[in-house]
């Protein structure tokens, strides 16, 4: 699909911005071409690109959270990238579901392969008690049941990298107080999913709203002087 991708990109005549969110198929044999090929086809066309090692709804034998894989995985995406779209950034996007160290190793050596910076997360393969019939069905899940989990992994790499990295929060976003707990637990930008389906694309003016309003009672200037400021509630 990266062919008829790339080709309604170089077409599109709307403005914005466009994040190509890269991952391995079920079927890949070979990952690190795999990455590296789309964005050769596609990375041209985009504004940013996301390397995708964290999704629970393909089941590749190659395990891309590997210290190794994911070190020739960021490698490739290095090399390719600077041919491609050399003036693009590259976010990594973690899964919640990363044990303290593994998300330490994987940080690491994402600062070491010089990514621009991080997402988030990625959804869940654990399931919290839910009430839905289906809740036992296998893959990704999003939404509410995401939040705490999510943003307790982003203020985790704030703290791990001192606040210097973007990270893009994303996960159980469903209002503006949802919007401000992300950005004080150290996003510096957010993405929003699963409460577009329930209340439609009114809620992005509502959050920034809300924001705008937060800002004003705590007499802030910006959204960047409230980043991370509540990182150290999420990390026990």
């Amino acid at each position: 699909g990266a062919a008829a991708t790339a080709r309604r990109l170089a077409c599109r005549r709307a403005d914005g911005v466009i994040g190509l969110n890269i991952a391995a198929n079920t079927a890949s044999g070979d990952p690190e071409s795999d990455y590296a090929q789309v964005i050769t086809t596609c990375g041209p066309y985009v504004n940013y690109l996301t390397v995708n090692v964290s999704c629970p709804n393909q089941d590749s034998h190659f395990d891309l959270r590997n210290h190794a894989t994911l070190k020739r995985v960021l490698s490739a995406v290095k090399e390719a990238r600077s041919v491609a779209c050399p003036d693009i950034p590259v976010f990594l996007k973690l899964s919640p579901d990363l044990s303290d160290a593994d998300l330490e190793r994987i940080v690491n050596l994402a600062c070491r392969a010089e990514v621009s910076g991080f997402i988030a997360t990625n959804t869940t393969r654990h399931r919290p008690p839910l009430s839905s019939p289906i809740r036992s069905v296998t893959g990704g899940l999003s939404g509410v049941p995401l939040f705490d989990q999510s943003t307790r992994i982003l203020a985790k790499v704030f703290a791990a990298t001192n606040g210097t990295m973007p990270i893009i929060g994303v996960g159980g976003i469903a209002s503006a107080a949802d919007a401000i707990t992300k950005i004080r637990a150290g996003a510096t930008a957010l993405q929003i999913y699963t409460a577009l389906v329930y209340q439609g694309v009114g809620l992005i003016d509502a959050i920034c709203q809300g924001i705008d309003v937060h800002l004003q009672s705590e007499g802030s200037a910006s959204v960047a002087s409230i980043v991370g400021l509540d990182h150290e509630q999420w990390l026990t």
